[in-house]
């Protein structure tokens, strides 16, 4: 999947620092869900700026090996060169995976610098700590961390049957498997249970954990599973989530191992009957 980018090693360790001189230090910037490229040759991949291209304030975000990351705070002028691309152009591979990877996880903090700039308590504008990734408050003193929400998501078979799902506004054919967030309280499993009725009106059992993904796209962790139908297999669909809900046989499922996201890689086991 995305995060596997060995042998590279990703490192979210917090450091002060600035870019320095003869470094590998690209210059992340986003506007919204899109992020600036160089728009790169006409066969080839749009490509990341590097921070000595562009005079902005930076905050370092994390490394790959020695490939340092720095969040654009505000720029001054951009390259004439670069345009801004939806994030989703890191599902289509911009060279190394480990781009990708990187690409969505500055993302994630990004999005999460920018919803959090008062303080949820007194309002008072939240500065940056300066020894660990956090944003603390400068008179009530309330310290905010980088946001993770825990979600599922469920392979349900029944024998040679996977339920699979269409979301509301999504296009014919695109489907996708149950998921959704943990609430308060609740254990993931006990979440799988929730949401697979909830969707589809089916109860499941022998639940079994599969395993992780981090999600920057919606600033979550995603946590795989697997489940057997309990009972009947008749669907009852929520229409404010899902557009449809079906069972499709093994031998009519339509995937193609992308090695990207957790759902293509639960869809594609099934299919291969692994």
């Amino acid at each position: 999947m995305i995060q596997d980018i060995q042998p590279n090693a990703f490192h979210i360790e917090y450091e002060e620092r600035t870019p320095m001189t003869g470094e590998t230090a690209y210059a992340m910037f986003f506007e919204g869900r899109k992020i600036l490229l160089h728009k790169g040759e006409e066969t080839g991949a749009p490509k990341l700026p590097l921070c000595h291209e562009i005079e902005s304030e930076y905050r370092y975000l994390f490394r790959v090996d020695e490939n340092f990351f720095y969040l654009c705070l505000n720029p001054k002028a951009l390259p004439e060169d670069c345009i801004f691309e939806d994030i989703n152009v890191f599902r289509r591979r911009m060279g190394d995976k480990f781009i990708d990877f990187s690409g969505i996880e500055a993302y994630h903090l990004a999005n999460w610098y920018e919803t959090n700039r008062f303080c949820g308590k007194c309002g008072s504008e939240l500065t940056h700590s300066g020894y660990e990734r956090a944003l603390v408050c400068p008179n009530c003193k309330n310290t905010v961390y980088p946001k993770i929400s825990p979600a599922i998501i469920v392979s349900v078979h029944d024998g040679d049957r996977l339920l699979m799902t269409r979301y509301a506004g999504r296009p014919q054919g695109s489907y996708s498997l149950v998921a959704g967030f943990v609430e308060v309280g609740e254990m993931p499993e006990d979440t799988v249970r929730r949401e697979v009725m909830e969707e589809t009106g089916v109860r499941v059992k022998n639940i079994r954990y599969y395993r992780s993904q981090p999600w920057g796209f919606s600033q979550s962790l995603l946590l795989g599973f697997t489940a057997e139908l309990d009972g009947s297999p008749e669907i009852t669909v929520d229409e404010k989530e899902l557009a449809e809900a079906v069972w499709v046989k093994r031998e009519d499922i339509a995937v193609r191992y992308d090695d990207f996201s957790l759902t293509n890689e639960l869809i594609t086991k099934f299919k291969n009957n692994e």
